[in-house]
């Protein structure tokens, strides 16, 4: 057994891993970065305390008795990074959810999204009072079009408008995830759906402000059913069946109308106007890179090339998996996640089960779901695996007791 005091200690070490990663994903992301304010730290030596810690982490834990399981899940990521490059980001992701296995991730998705709301909040306030307005011509205009004529979109300090939205959809989750076995608060509820609609008016980031406020009234609905009819919505088969199939389903679809896609066909046609091509675009990615087991190693066409005909980037995080680090890849972060739908499912545990829902959900249209800043929650895979398969062990162990005592008695 690992003492009190080495689990704290973990946690803390592995929280301020967390700390650091998300802290330099927000910072090259702010228009600090993007305007020329760049310490060489940031770009060449973050991840060397990160591996440290998270490395640390796993040395003082020790408990990893699956050898078999670790060397499958390591075979793969190194085969995928040997073909899809991004070998920093895809080892420390890897060490993120290996290292996880006996973190309170309760604690530590709390403390990272008070720190992300700081951080945001100090960007925004800067670029409220004008601290950015010299570093604009770094940036293409993305105001859009509409019925009404152009919207205006706001970049509130970061390199785009839709990331602060995306950070704000992860605080929500991440939040409803920590607090979820605390009391519904309905101010908590209010005040986010007030932030979300501002943030919504002023980015005009659509899908997204939708997705938060479908996640945050249905979330309370099952809280305020759990508390006041003592009834748990996981009980029901019809609510248990749709969450298992919910990620397939996304899978299928996105599958199917990335290579479908036909812009004479007219409701796909007015289907890619709705997403802002991003169907042309999946289309068009699929033909000039193709499909590979273990990825393709490229860049995609986003820098300079807005709003021209040689842009190219895939929304849809299916897609961009299969395309940037190969089926093999997409297949494992698949079965990772169907693993934790499954388990919640059977804990009972209805907000982390809605949770996973939305985003599977919110994957088939925003490219995050390989990034632990935006859906962190692929980090409690290993330790749900681990932990199951003790359980497993345990019940074999009492199994072949009880067939024992029985054959005992029958001899006496």
């Amino acid at each position: 057994m690992i003492s009190d005091k080495k689990i704290k200690n973990n946690d803390f070490l592995y929280l301020a891993a967390l700390i650091i990663y998300i802290f330099r994903e927000l910072y090259v992301s702010s228009q600090y970065y993007v305007g020329g304010i760049d310490p060489p730290f940031f770009r060449y030596f973050y991840f060397i305390p990160i591996t440290s810690l998270l490395l640390t982490v796993i040395l003082l834990d020790k408990r990893y008795s699956n050898t078999i399981l670790m060397i499958i899940v390591s075979a793969i990521f190194l085969l995928t990074l040997l073909s899809a490059g991004k070998l920093r980001e895809l080892i420390m992701v890897a060490l993120f959810i290996v290292a996880a296995e006996n973190i309170n991730l309760e604690r530590v998705f709390l403390i990272a999204a008070i720190f992300m709301i700081a951080y945001i909040s100090f960007v925004i306030i800067l670029d409220l009072v004008g601290a950015f307005s010299e570093y604009e011509l770094y940036f293409e205009n993305v105001d859009r079009m509409t019925e009404d004529g152009i919207v205006s979109r706001s970049f509130l300090g970061f390199d785009y408008p839709t990331k602060v939205p995306n950070c704000f959809m992860s605080i929500v989750l991440m939040l409803a995830y920590s607090l979820r076995n605390k009391r519904r608060n309905l101010l908590l509820v209010i005040l986010a759906l007030i932030i979300n609609y501002v943030l919504y008016k002023v980015t005009n980031t659509r899908a997204i402000y939708y997705e938060v406020m479908l996640f945050i009234v249905v979330a309370y609905i099952i809280k305020f059913i759990k508390e006041t009819c003592n009834y748990n919505v996981d009980n029901n088969l019809l609510v248990k069946t749709m969450a298992i199939i919910s990620w397939p389903i996304y899978l299928g679809v996105s599958l199917y109308l990335g290579i479908k896609y036909d812009s004479e066909v007219e409701w796909m046609k007015g289907l890619n106007r709705v997403l802002s091509r991003r169907l042309q675009l999946t289309n068009d990615a699929i033909s000039e890179y193709g499909i590979h087991m273990f990825g393709h190693d490229f860049e995609w066409r986003t820098a300079g090339y807005r709003g021209t005909d040689n842009y190219l980037f895939v929304d849809c995080s299916y897609w961009n998996i299969i395309i940037r680090y190969g089926i093999v890849m997409l297949v494992l972060i698949m079965v990772l996640y169907m693993i934790l739908m499954i388990d919640s499912i059977w804990k009972k545990d209805a907000v982390f089960t809605w949770i996973l829902v939305i985003v599977g959900l919110h994957s088939c249209t925003d490219p995050q779901l390989l990034s632990i800043v935006y859906t962190p929650f692929v980090l409690t895979a290993f330790g749900v695996i681990k932990k199951n398969y003790e359980h497993k062990d345990i019940l074999v162990y009492r199994k072949k007791n009880s067939w024992i005592r029985i054959q005992q008695k029958k001899n006496i």
